[in-house]
């Protein structure tokens, strides 16, 4: 699927960056988005974090989709086995996104 949004990964760069919260860079470090400073915005890392995560969170949430309906065709086949390999592959890919997100270490 081709996206229409700059393509990730991007990168929050906060606190050293002067006269803003931080910026977004896109992976040529191009700027994408700023997030307002943190004097007028307390919540500017974590709001950069969530940017900085979207890429990962939207490629997670669609893999995710595609195994879920490959699970559910394997159900329907009565092939249960080869279903719960899929289910059991989604979990990592979310995890990591999700961490990334709020801001935790991969």
């Amino acid at each position: 699927m081709q996206t229409q949004h700059t393509p990730g990964p991007w990168t929050y760069k906060g606190k050293e960056t002067a006269g803003a919260g931080g910026l977004l860079l896109g992976r040529d470090g191009e700027p994408i988005a700023v997030v307002y400073g943190e004097k007028t915005n307390p919540r500017a890392e974590h709001d950069g974090n969530i940017m900085e995560a979207a890429p990962d969170l939207l490629e997670a949430l669609e893999a995710a989709n595609a195994q879920m309906r490959i699970a559910y065709e394997c159900v329907e086949a009565g092939r249960y086995d080869e279903a719960l390999l899929h289910l059991g592959s989604m979990p990592r890919q979310r995890t990591e996104a999700i961490a990334k997100a709020r801001g935790a270490p991969c």
